[in-house]
């Protein structure tokens, strides 16, 4: 049977299916070749070319129902090569794909082609632009460079100009500062008139109320006012409360001073030829009743112990609001075991000079009627302003200071009988020499019974009112039989009492350990402990001496900032002149001394001497902007922003400054350590050493102790700083371990906040 190549069907025949012929010889049913040569005009077997026109049609006459014996080898083939042209019609079909996709491929590419021809053109055209401006920005540049050097020229004009402006500015500065240290003795001097008109202001506030409270129908020496049991009000004052510690603790009377850091400032003073007190024994009681003793002046000072407020110490103190008091008021304290405000005048310092220009001087003073106690506590504020007390009332010059005044009745019989004794002494004169003296003192005595003043006339002496000298006889100093006779007007003391308006804490840092021993040596122990009150306490005030509604409460929560004392490290002479001029005109203050400065500016981050020797009194360690900054802005800068977190040390590395600070100023690290100093020692000087020793805690002993005394002292509590070169001075000690070491041991020591005990050690050798 024969099939069609296109449909591979057979020619079935004539009836049902017409076939054609091409020129070349090939048979197709005649539909097929039709669809066929739609598509293309070839022969499907030759593929010679195949017109319509050429057809030649074919009528077959086959029997559809004869058979044909085929070759099995035949079907094979057939199958073959249907195989193949199934494999070849599918080749086709991926060939015509891949056509279509090169055609798209082609036709996008010359798209790019053509949009790259364009941008290329247009890039030919900004080239040109460029080019274009690139030669006007030269003749550009060439202007401005004839501009430069112009204004070169100006520029170095304008810099001698302003050479010669900086020049006359620190003239003008020099002479600012010469004329403000010209004038500082003179302001000095107006500071202590004002002080002294402020307090004859008060003298004569308090004269004009007292006098406008007065009842002239019946004076004050009236027998009704004389009689009078009822306390008699001194004068009105303004009601403050005043506080000691803070009124929510509830010390021990043995723990009564916990928290008070005392400044012995004027204690050991001759008088006569004696010691007015032991300052050994002040020390020791303030310790022993929890209190603690430092020896220079610091921010952690609670209270000065002193005679009078001229000294420079003193007027520190009262300007950083610290109580300032005398040597009086801490043995009136021991003995009542309570740190209460100062309630008598002689507790409060003079303000006077010692020994210089007292109103009291060469005045004899009798006193009377009073008991032993009170005796001598006038004796002792007579003898503080100059007065000396004497037991004869013949040999009084001017005052008697009593307590109670003689009786009218008993004073008009006693002038009857002193007229008889003078009319008797006139008669007998020659006769009765033994009578003369007593009848004369008594005729004496009655020539001063108006000169009879009050405790009040001391206490406004003391606090500086000298006018009263001269007004013995004024209504506020004739009232007696007072309630309280030794009442202070605090009035006439409130730039010294401002400090006990707030009330004093302690904070943990402060406390010390529940046990510690006063020296190594010692066996002396205390113990210190805080409790606190379930409800607040006001201060107790149950002696006779103290008036308590005369005190009511008030509170101060900050106290004015004071002026900066300035020390410098690490500048050049000429810049740390410049710093100088700015920290004068800002109102600050150079440190004349080491151990004064409350600011450290350092020109770099590294220790030096100047640190460690203002560890005890700086508050701030800044860099230099803090006073440039301050210039530009006219007024003293925060120092917050400035401070110096970190310094480098050659030997313990990155130091964190504000740790540092705060461990120091909470414990003292060479407590109860002993040290000495060998003289030979120049880096860091001798007594620079000494000092911040000291102020660490550390004990300092003049002279070597011997080889058995160090051999008995417990270990790492005696330390000799020394060098190598002066090894002859502790060559006996090869046998003891660390016991000599390098002035560096301090520095380090103070950085670590911890006894370097393995650092620095000299090393004991046979060769030493």
């Amino acid at each position: 049977m024969f099939t069609c190549s296109i449909c591979n069907e057979t020619f079935v025949g004539i009836h049902q299916d017409s076939t054609c012929t091409t020129l070349c010889g090939h048979v197709f049913h005649y539909h097929c070749l039709m669809n066929w040569l739609a598509r293309s005009e070839t022969c499907p077997h030759c593929r010679s070319q195949v017109s319509i026109n050429n057809l030649v049609k074919l009528f077959l006459q086959v029997d559809p129902h004869a058979r044909v014996s085929w070759d099995r080898k035949t079907d094979e083939e057939i199958e073959t090569l249907k195989g193949q042209l199934r494999s070849l019609k599918s080749k086709e079909s991926q060939n015509a794909n891949f056509i279509d996709s090169l055609e798209s491929q082609l036709n996008a590419k010359n798209i790019a082609l053509k949009s790259s021809k364009e941008y290329a053109d247009k890039l030919k055209n900004q080239a040109e632009n460029h080019k274009k401006g690139y030669i006007a920005i030269v003749a550009n540049l060439k202007l401005l460079k004839e501009k430069l050097n112009a204004s070169e020229t100006e520029k170095k004009k304008f810099k001698l100009k302003y050479l010669e402006q900086t020049t006359e500015v620190q003239s003008l500065t020099k002479n600012l500062y010469d004329l403000q240290s010209q004038n500082s003795a003179v302001i000095d001097k107006l500071k202590s008139e004002i002080a002294t008109l402020k307090s004859e202001k008060a003298y004569f506030q308090r004269r004009c109320h007292n006098t406008e409270n007065i009842n002239i129908e019946q004076p004050c020496s009236s027998k009704m006012c004389i009689e009078n049991e009822n306390a008699i009000p001194l004068q009105n004052q303004t009601k403050s409360v005043y506080y000691g510690h803070d009124p929510q603790l509830h010390l021990t009377a043995q723990q009564f001073l916990l928290g008070c850091v005392f400044l012995i400032v004027e204690l050991q003073v001759e008088h006569e030829g004696k010691l007015c007190n032991d300052i050994t024994m002040s020390k020791l009681d303030i310790i022993e009743h929890g209190g603690s003793v430092d020896q220079i002046y610091s921010n952690r000072i609670t209270h000065v112990i002193c005679i009078t407020q001229k000294h420079h110490i003193v007027e520190q103190g009262i300007k950083d609001g610290k109580r300032c008091v005398t040597d009086f008021w801490l043995r009136d304290v021991l003995a009542r075991k309570s740190m209460i405000p100062p309630w008598l005048a002689h507790h409060f310092p003079l303000p006077y000079s010692i020994n210089h220009n007292l109103p009291c001087q060469d005045l004899n003073i009798y006193i009377v009627n009073f008991s032993i106690n009170e005796y001598y506590r006038i004796k002792s504020m007579i003898e503080l302003v100059g007065g000396h007390v004497i037991e004869e009332v013949t040999k009084a010059d001017i005052i008697v200071s009593m307590k109670r005044k003689w009786r009218s009745n008993d004073l008009a019989q006693k002038k009857n009988t002193l007229a008889v004794h003078a009319v008797r002494l006139q008669q007998q004169r020659e006769t009765a020499s033994g009578r003369n003296d007593a009848l004369e003192g008594e005729i004496a005595e009655s020539s001063f019974i108006n000169r009879v003043v009050n405790v009040q006339w001391i206490n406004d002496l003391i606090f500086g009112a000298k006018l009263s000298l001269n007004e013995s006889g004024y209504s506020q100093y004739q009232q007696f039989d007072l309630c309280d006779p030794f009442l202070v007007n605090y009035d006439m003391v409130s730039h010294l009492m401002e400090a006990w308006k707030t009330p004093l804490g302690f904070h943990s840092a402060q406390k010390l350990d529940d046990d510690f021993t006063v020296s190594p040596d010692s066996s002396t122990q205390f113990k210190r402990r805080k409790t606190l009150s379930k409800t607040p306490e006001l201060i107790n005030l149950d002696d006779d001496d103290i008036n308590d509604n005369d005190v009511v409460i008030t509170y101060i929560k900050t106290l004015p900032k004071s002026k900066p004392i300035v020390m410098f490290s690490g500048f050049v002479t000429d810049d740390e002149e410049i710093l100088k001029m700015i920290l004068y005109l800002l109102g600050g203050k150079l440190a004349s001394q080491n151990f004064e400065p409350t600011h450290l500016v350092l020109n770099k981050c590294k220790t030096s001497l100047e640190f460690f020797i203002c560890l005890p009194t700086v508050k701030y360690i800044v860099n230099a902007n803090w006073l440039r900054d301050s210039h530009s802005n006219l007024q003293l800068q925060d120092e917050k922003q400035y401070l110096i977190e970190h310094l480098q040390d050659k030997y313990m590395g990155l130091c964190h400054v504000p740790t540092i600070l705060h461990q120091y100023r909470c414990r003292k690290l060479f407590r109860f350590l002993s040290f000495f100093i060998t003289p030979g020692i120049t880096n860091p000087p001798v007594h620079h050493l000494e000092k911040i020793i000291s102020s660490a805690g550390g004990i300092l002993e003049k002279t070597r102790r011997s080889l058995e005394s160090i051999k008995e002292t417990p270990a790492s509590s005696y330390f000799i700083i020394s060098c190598p070169e002066e090894h002859n001075l502790y060559d006996d000690l090869l046998d003891i371990p660390n016991v000599v070491y390098l002035p560096e041991f301090i520095t380090c020591s103070l950085l670590a906040q911890k006894v370097q005990t393995h650092m620095f050690k000299i090393e004991m050798t046979a060769q030493n």
